[in-house]
């Protein structure tokens, strides 16, 4: 038996320099994983910014499975924002980065965010799933500036018509 030889495709300082590749690169690979995970979720043209910016020291298969842990740890429905990206792609959650208190509302925000993504925009759906009466849903939503026009609540998107796909 030969040995079989691989041709690495590398994401080089060309691809740094072209960031429109990595975001075609990502929109495909985002399709492909969503597909095998049965989700509808689509990735926000900041999500799609952020890989784009990461220089992505590694291969073309590096970006593909960071899209693919992605598309696993993404809500089945709804709009996946830059803050569910690593912290070390450009995520949110960076160690050390401000106080406890400004990472609990972050959190609570994106948690929110999730549970409303996951019901479809539907508040009581989404209070039920947080363990919160609607009214209660609503009271946090004001709380942390979440508002019906906030792009992380929209209840009339269409997951399958998003941003980047």
């Amino acid at each position: 038996m030969g040995s079989l030889e691989f041709a690495q495709a590398r994401l080089s300082s060309r691809y740094g320099e072209r960031p429109d590749d990595i975001a075609l690169l990502a929109e495909r690979f985002w399709r492909e994983a969503t597909a095998r995970v049965r989700s509808r979720a689509v990735l926000s043209a900041d999500t799609l910014a952020a890989l784009s910016r990461y220089p992505w020291p590694g291969n073309v298969r590096e970006l593909q499975n960071a899209v693919a842990a992605l598309a696993v740890a993404a809500p089945p429905r709804g709009v996946v924002w830059p803050s569910a990206l690593p912290a070390s792609i450009g995520g949110t959650a960076a160690a050390g980065a401000g106080s406890l208190v400004d990472a609990r509302r972050e959190f609570d925000v994106q948690f929110v965010r999730s549970a409303l993504a996951r019901a479809g925009g539907h508040r009581a759906k989404a209070a039920g799933d947080l363990g919160l009466s609607r009214q209660g849903l609503t009271k946090l939503m004001s709380r942390l500036g979440i508002a019906e026009a906030d792009p992380g609540f929209d209840a009339d998107a269409d997951p399958s018509a998003g941003a980047a796909l």
